[in-house]
């Protein structure tokens, strides 16, 4: 079942399907999902997703790839996972860009 990382409990292993250009419709209401779907936005705006696909991959978070979520920090703080025996924090909105299969 795919589902976004933010989604997961403390303690809880994934494989990672894919990295999203854009955060959840829902998050960026309606004309920011318009504008992530058809790469509509401002100057810089489809800079930014490359960006943080590069960080992710950067860290190891790449698909295929499985990862474990430590700790959840609360009122929509970062999350704490572990790729590969490293841990690290990401924040709430890159981490709703990682799709993973539990």
């Amino acid at each position: 079942m795919k589902v976004l990382l933010t989604s997961l409990s403390e303690g809880q292993e994934a494989v990672v399907v894919e990295i999203a250009p854009c955060g959840p419709p829902h998050e960026a209401g309606f004309w920011g999902g318009l504008r992530c779907r058809f790469g509509w936005g401002w100057r810089g705006e489809n800079r930014v997703s490359r960006g943080a696909a590069k960080r992710l991959a950067d860290l190891g978070i790449l698909p295929g790839t499985r990862i474990k979520v430590v700790r959840r920090a609360p009122f929509g703080g970062p999350i704490e996972v572990e790729v590969g025996g490293s841990r690290f924090m990401i924040g709430r909105g890159l981490a709703s860009r990682i799709i993973v299969e539990v």
